[in-house]
């Protein structure tokens, strides 16, 4: 029996930790956002079209738009994305798009994620901020490969999802609230470039003060952790006697 206590001990403190965990998430919400952006990258100097070519630093993409709330990185691990002269082969807004970079500076359509989009505070890079609208379009020529956007939380839990095949400028889009990050997967045929990224205004996580009933949730659920401690003879309660 004193082994009986102690396991059933053990799973009332997982249980109420659960309990807790979820109740608490569930107090960050985030404010409703007012208008949206577009990011067309064409206030940034473009590179040739050459996947494998050298990525400039002049065409590298990474925080250069935190003032509007949105870094970009590679899904490869590089800390930027490349802007691409798109003219010669077409995109949604002429003349650019972007596409990935790889760990050796070098131009990519490859990667799943491919490109990965972080909103951010304005004021302040560091700190997370939401939005609850995101789109991109994909470049103007169809490839026939499945092309997709995911987005994701700041407990980095997926919370929305799309893929379609590319038949050329197809627009992605979620909408759902509480996204912090996005990611877009690289085409399966690895040659689409992305361009129009579109986002609602990104806003800050607030603490939401539980209600009394909540509270009184949370101690029930505590309950358990109680009795198992006062029981489990490894807290100094009297063991049973068999």
């Amino acid at each position: 029996m004193p082994q009986l206590a102690c396991l059933l001990a053990r799973a009332a403190h997982r249980f109420a930790a659960h309990v807790v965990c979820a109740a608490f998430s569930l107090f960050l919400v985030a404010l409703p956002a007012s208008a949206s952006v577009t990011l067309t990258f064409d206030t940034i100097t473009g590179m040739s079209n050459a996947p494998t070519a050298t990525v400039p630093v002049e065409s590298r993409l990474s925080n250069q738009f935190a003032t509007s709330g949105v870094v970009f990185r590679s899904g490869s691990g590089a800390t930027y994305v490349a802007v691409v002269d798109l003219s010669g082969t077409g995109t949604t807004s002429l003349p650019n798009g972007i596409g990935g970079a790889t760990l050796a500076d070098t131009l990519t359509y490859t990667g799943s994620p491919l490109i990965i989009a972080n909103f951010v505070d304005p004021a302040n890079a560091v700190t997370p901020f939401v939005t609850d609208f995101v789109s991109v379009r994909a470049d103007t020529i169809p490839s026939g490969g499945t092309i997709g956007l995911q987005a994701f939380d700041v407990f980095g839990a997926l919370i929305g999802s799309v893929s379609e095949t590319d038949t050329g400028g197809n627009t992605l889009i979620i909408n759902t609230p509480g996204i912090n990050r996005v990611e877009i997967l690289g085409s399966t045929n690895a040659d689409v470039a992305y361009d129009d990224f579109t986002f609602n205004d990104v806003t800050p996580l607030v603490a939401v003060v539980p209600e009394a009933g909540t509270f009184a949730l949370l101690g029930f659920a505590l309950v358990p952790v109680g009795v198992g401690l006062v029981r489990s003879p490894h807290w100094g309660g009297a063991p049973e006697v068999e």
